[in-house]
């Protein structure tokens, strides 16, 4: 979308030009930081179901309440300060629908090997196996009927005052293991120092910050959301684009991600074979005919749909976590049997 300063009849320009390009440099930065801390975090949601299920390691599975607990606490004092700016996540139905986009997600995400944050730190490293990834979850996105835009008709954080008070609680309870001096230093050290990695509650809290703060006013913008909308508008089968601060902000993710891969020195492309990018493509197919009908992926529900109390979001996100859980029992079986 061209960002043109409108002059008036004294020369000075548009302040409403001006407020959107002000808006546009500032969601651009923020993707970009967070797109560096999933770098240098390594996030990724199978990653971490594998530590805890396989090697009983939760910390990074438990970090992930941290980034809700973060996105919550910007987001509900947002929504009640200024409802008609901040866009809540909306409420929709409960259906075997949503409960079998969130399974099928999970497995597509299994089968992968990485979620939305995962694909994203491991392309941005130079794996260029997850192109594959990629393309398949535009084309699976392209091949679910986008659903009629959900009507937020409850949205307990604005409406109930008490459950918004109780929302904003547990996001604080959520976020307050991460608010210790040994993760600031880690953030600080992170940006300064080039082999400095983001240990998981820095990184999420980070994440969760920034995110929440990027749904709240940016609502669509990730990577996988920009490059869906724009396939649907390219083949027709919408007649919308997305603006301009979505498109620069997934941008500003993905090029984040990138410089952390640079800065640190673990760039290194990586080509791929035909058969790693069938077996990525499938598995992105299946996330993103997944998250087209819950409708939102891990990254989107965590940082978006949990924080706005949106039980849709909550029951699809329980729904991802457990089947994605569940896939990892096999190998710990057999690691406990191969110990006997």
């Amino acid at each position: 979308m061209p960002i043109d300063i409108v002059w008036c009849d004294r020369g000075a320009p548009n302040l409403d030009q001006f407020q959107n390009l002000f808006s546009i440099i500032a969601v651009t930065v923020m993707a970009f930081a967070m797109g560096f801390a999933i770098r240098r975090g390594s996030v990724c949601l199978v990653d971490a179901s594998q530590r805890a299920v396989v090697k009983g390691k939760t910390l990074k599975l438990r970090s992930f309440a941290i980034a809700a607990g973060a996105a919550g606490v910007i987001i509900i004092p947002a929504a009640w300060a200024a409802p008609n700016l901040v866009a809540l996540y909306p409420e929709g139905p409960i259906t075997l629908k949503l409960c079998g986009g969130a399974a099928l997600f999970a497995i597509g995400a299994r089968f992968n090997g990485g979620c939305a944050f995962g694909t994203l730190s491991r392309l941005s490293g130079g794996q260029l196996r997850y192109l594959g990834t990629v393309l398949g979850a535009i084309a699976g996105a392209m091949l679910i009927n986008q659903s009629p835009p959900l009507v937020a008709d409850r949205m307990y954080v604005q409406q109930n005052s008490w459950a918004g008070l109780a929302a904003f609680g547990l996001c604080g309870l959520a976020v307050w293991p991460a608010l210790k001096r040994v993760t600031f230093k880690n953030v600080a050290a992170s940006v300064v120092r080039k082999d400095t990695l983001l240990r998981p509650t820095g990184a999420m809290l980070v994440i969760g910050c920034l995110g929440g703060t990027l749904f709240a006013f940016a609502q669509s913008w990730t990577y996988l959301s920009v490059l869906s909308s724009e396939g649907r508008f390219i083949f027709g089968m919408t007649g919308e684009t997305v603006g301009a601060r979505p498109l620069a902000a997934s941008g500003a993710l993905v090029a984040g991600a990138v410089f952390a891969a640079f800065r640190s020195g673990r760039f290194s492309p990586r080509w791929a074979s035909v058969s790693q990018l069938t077996r990525h493509g499938i598995g992105g197919i299946a996330m993103g005919a997944g998250a087209a009908m819950v409708p939102g992926s891990n990254g989107v529900l965590v940082l978006y749909g949990v924080p706005s109390l949106s039980l849709s979001a909550i029951t699809a996100y329980a729904v991802m976590s457990v089947v994605l859980l569940a896939t990892f029992l096999p190998e710990r079986f057999r690691q406990k049997r191969a110990r006997k």
